[in-house]
């Protein structure tokens, strides 16, 4: 029971020192608003999605290219060729 009681104190007197800090003067010079902060981070949220998908295509590109580029399974590679061709002559 009495720790209830102190427990309940406890939060009168945060919501007490809340109170005080909300209305000094300094707390109402900021010019705060919850619309403005939601349209901010919804913006930096999609310029960081975008930013991710460029970074995502230029990494399948790279891998697409390497791929595209690499000699057939039962195909020698074209330096080995090169190679061989020049200690011939």
């Amino acid at each position: 029971m009495k720790a209830e009681i102190a427990q309940q104190e406890e939060l009168a007197q945060a919501r007490f020192k809340e109170r005080l800090l909300r209305l000094s003067p300094a707390w109402r010079t900021l010019d705060y608003s919850t619309n403005e902060d939601l349209a901010l981070r919804l913006a930096q949220r999609r310029h960081e999605a975008r930013q991710k998908g460029k970074k995502h295509r230029h990494l399948m590109d790279q891998i697409y290219s390497r791929v595209h580029h690499m000699p057939h399974l039962f195909q020698k590679p074209v330096s080995f060729i090169i190679g061989l061709t020049s200690l011939h002559t």
